[in-house]
């Protein structure tokens, strides 16, 4: 091959170069979510990063743009629609306006809580509540932690030292997982992550964001002595701080143990 030939080959590599940041000079995705019958655009849905912990929503054009790597999942949901995940591909973040479908659901489905309302916050009706006997016991050498005990404490605090000993128990493998324990308090902490879990009940959004399965999320919160009664009413809010504190606290525990 000729000089001139290496020299033309080059420069055409680098405009291709150029070209291909031209589509997309950002690490971020912009696209729009449509009704998978109508095709009539989607405002509102929520939308979250599950690799960056990072969420937008949809604007009234159902369109939006978010910061994403290729290996990224994007998690999204609106109500009266089918929760679905989306792995980002090379395409998506190239080129602007990938269409991303929601199918619709019954909105009978959507299980709704007489304590909270759509603002977000907690209105108790005395009628309505009820006496929980679970108890909390404390860690020592960890002020603040503790654990909501069921009637029968031998057992639960056995089971701390069961789930310790044991590998293959979720909670010692998520505690040990440092990103995982980090995507967990960002996730905890991002307000509209937590105005939206507030209003949900279906463990959608916990499950992907422990890659676990919503009976090794009831596990877990058995294991981590947590009743269930809480387990069966509270909000995916309150799952997520529940288990939060729980691997906190079993972090703690392992610290102490080594």
């Amino acid at each position: 091959m000729s000089l001139k030939m290496k020299r033309l080959l080059s420069l055409l590599f680098i405009v291709f170069c150029f070209f291909l940041r031209a589509q997309n000079p950002k690490n971020e995705v912009s696209a729009v979510v449509v009704n998978a019958t109508t095709e009539a655009p989607i405002k509102n849905v929520f939308i979250l990063n599950l690799n960056k912990i990072q969420s937008v929503t949809s604007d009234a054009k159902g369109n939006f743009t978010i910061a994403v790597e290729l290996s990224d999942t994007l998690y999204l949901s609106y109500l009266g629609y089918k929760s679905i995940k989306v792995p980002i591909t090379s395409d998506m973040m190239r080129f602007k306006g990938s269409k991303i479908v929601l199918t619709e659901i019954s909105l009978a489905l959507e299980k709704k809580d007489p304590f909270i309302d759509l603002t977000g916050e907690i209105n108790i009706d005395i009628n309505k509540s009820f006496y929980n006997p679970n108890r909390r016991f404390s860690i020592i050498g960890a002020s603040n932690y503790g654990y909501e005990n069921s009637n029968s404490s031998r057992r639960r605090i056995s089971s701390i030292f069961d789930v310790m000993n044991n590998p293959f128990n979720p909670i010692y493998k998520n505690i040990q997982d440092r990103l995982l324990l980090q995507k967990i308090r960002k996730a905890r902490l991002d307000k509209e992550i937590s105005g939206f879990l507030v209003n949900k009940f279906d463990r959608e959004l916990i499950s992907s964001l422990l890659s676990n399965d919503k009976i090794t999320i009831r596990k877990t919160l058995i294991d981590c002595n947590y009743s269930t009664i809480f387990i069966d009413t509270a909000n995916d809010f309150q799952i997520l701080e529940a288990i939060g504190n729980c691997y906190e606290e079993f972090k703690i525990l392992n610290m102490k143990l080594q």
